[in-house]
């Protein structure tokens, strides 16, 4: 650190010298060792905008890095990994082009900066976001990943040019007296909670492709009287599906004062369970551990329902071929 006074009443304090003291010509991908960071919660992002009034240091790892070039016209990536080799974060310097914001969604995924000489960016000490959403559908929570555990991580910089990595040191906070196995329980009831809400939005978003088709069925056959049986079983499966999926997700929900108006179903549950054991203190309470429990045990007897509302599927679509009907109908 380094720390400036003048002889009156004020001094300024240069908070990490690493990207000075360990400079290199830009002739090279080079990416600086950061002093070990603390894990402290809070905080907020670099200090890019100008503020009135003071401003929290922010939570997570500052990283420096050089490149000869400017890069913005190809890809790369800043490649976060755990200690066994892992990759938990993956960031690049490219827009994705097939976000769309809607209220309640996941944020934009931030990308790097890769201008030529000198860039800056801030790991979060955070695992990816969690993918996929469902589209429209309001979460009161966030998708951001959870914040990993202390201990040794690596970042790596992969670029046409070359690439660079560097050891991360994450420090717990010295106030929050934890163990290890804590530490190693909240990690992995934040894994399981992530992999219910991922397969959870993956089996919406099939059920929901099921009922797209089925809609335009609907609508092809509802004029064509040869049809009627089969349009008939549309219509009901469509709602044997409507059914099932306002059990999972609440698609009503449109802002933050309609959670008020109907309850949330069980994604929006398990989101509340994450941001409850995403704590920088690990100590996992015994009400979040009964919570998972039990939305666990609902998502599972979900599952079941959804195995005959398969069987429905099933049915519609041998009774289909039974009608030959066409693929395509004018």
């Amino acid at each position: 650190d380094l720390i400036a006074s003048t002889a009156g009443r004020a001094f300024w304090i240069l908070d990490d010298l690493g990207s000075i003291q360990q400079y290199v010509d830009a002739s090279s991908v080079k990416i600086i060792s950061p002093k070990p960071s603390y894990k402290f919660g809070g905080g907020n992002g670099l200090p890019e905008e100008k503020y009135s009034a003071g401003q929290n240091a922010p939570e997570g790892v500052i990283l420096d890095y050089f490149l000869p070039a400017s890069l913005d016209s190809e890809m790369v990536k800043l490649i976060i990994s755990d200690e066994s080799g892992n990759v938990i974060r993956t960031y690049t310097n490219k827009k994705d082009e097939s976000y769309s914001k809607y209220p309640g969604g996941p944020s934009p995924v931030p990308i790097i900066p890769v201008a030529k000489g000198h860039n800056r960016f801030l790991w979060d000490y955070r695992v990816d976001q969690v993918s996929p959403d469902v589209k429209g559908v309001y979460v009161w929570g966030t998708y951001n990943g959870y914040a990993v555990k202390p201990g040794k991580y690596k970042a790596k910089l992969e670029t046409s040019n070359g690439s660079a990595e560097t050891e991360i040191t994450l420090l717990s906070n010295p106030h929050i007296k934890a163990t290890d196995a804590e530490w190693d329980e909240q990690q992995r009831i934040l894994k399981t909670i992530v992999a219910n809400i991922i397969e959870i939005h993956k089996t919406v978003n099939e059920v929901r492709g099921v009922k797209k088709q089925l809609q335009n069925q609907v609508d092809v056959l509802k004029e064509k009287l040869s049809a009627e049986k089969v349009l008939d079983e549309a219509k009901t499966l469509l709602k044997k599906i409507e059914g099932w999926e306002s059990n999972i997700v609440e698609s009503r929900i449109q802002n933050g004062q309609d959670v008020i108006n109907w309850p949330s179903k069980i994604n929006s549950e398990f989101f509340n369970i994450k941001g409850l054991a995403d704590s920088p203190d690990p100590r996992i309470t015994q009400g979040i551990k009964t919570r998972l429990s039990d939305l666990q045990n609902e998502w599972n007897t979900q599952k079941k329902n959804l195995e005959a509302l398969r069987k429905s599927i099933s049915d519609y679509n041998l009774l289909y071929k039974t009608q030959q009907l066409d693929a395509l109908i004018l």
